[in-house]
């Protein structure tokens, strides 16, 4: 049995194109794996981040919040106004509930989760890593 020069080209050509298929197969999953995988390590890292912001703004709160001088003149000044005792007593709960709830407020805001993921625009590099090309 004789086989013709253009039967063998024809196999040769298509065993070859094969090939390159399943190579082109394999690279483009290679690359989605490479993908998911920095946006996993951009994720941790973005978690460490967050975590030292965090502790970072507590610090600052409570050494602020620990710098009585600032608080207590204004409670001090009320205190020794000619005011009746029950308008002083309101003053001092109005400035206390003021120094604690504006920077409460400010700081639950600001070291959300959620406002992390819009700061560093994760969700954007997750749904580009997890997309196909």
């Amino acid at each position: 049995m004789r086989f013709s020069l253009d039967a063998v080209e024809k196999v040769k050509s298509s065993f070859f194109e094969a090939t390159l298929g399943l190579f082109g197969q394999c690279q483009k999953k290679a690359v989605s794996l490479a993908k998911i995988q920095a946006a996993s390590i951009y994720l941790k890292a973005i978690q460490a981040l967050h975590k030292q912001a965090v502790v970072l703004a507590l610090a600052l709160f409570v050494s602020f919040t620990l710098a009585v001088a600032i608080v207590v003149a204004p409670f001090m000044v009320v205190l020794f106004a000619p005011l009746a005792p029950s308008a002083k007593f309101v003053l001092v709960c109005l400035l206390a509930v003021l120094d604690l709830a504006i920077p409460s407020i400010l700081l639950s805001r600001l070291l959300s989760e959620r406002k992390w993921m819009e700061i560093t625009k994760a969700r954007d590099f997750i749904s580009q890593a997890l997309q196909e090309n």
